[in-house]
């Protein structure tokens, strides 16, 4: 799945930045751990963040504070501990894949 990256044996949420948002940002890319070993539970912790996602990168470098409360939202996973439903891998992997058309 798109901004999943898997180091040792925890997975990590992984954004490259646009590089208009790379010099507001000073950093090429946003990387955080998901605090998991389940490949199942980074896929759906992700998939509650994609609007944030899809929001963050199209909005205008002029909305500054909007922009950094995205940022802040889109980096913090802490809230997404647990499973509020329970969503099969294959439905998650076919929601992942409609978005990504």
């Amino acid at each position: 799945m798109k901004y999943i990256q898997q180091r040792k044996q925890t997975y990590y949420f992984r954004l490259k930045l646009p590089q208009y948002l790379q010099f507001k940002f000073k950093n090429s890319e946003i990387v955080r751990s998901l605090n998991t070993d389940s490949y199942s539970m980074a896929c759906y912790k992700v998939t509650k963040k994609l609007p944030a996602i899809n929001s963050f990168l199209n909005m205008p470098l002029d909305l500054t504070n909007e922009l950094e409360e995205l940022f802040k939202e889109l980096t913090d996973f802490s809230t997404i501990d647990q499973w509020t439903v329970s969503v099969p891998l294959q439905t998650i992997k076919r929601r992942t894949k409609k978005i990504q058309t």
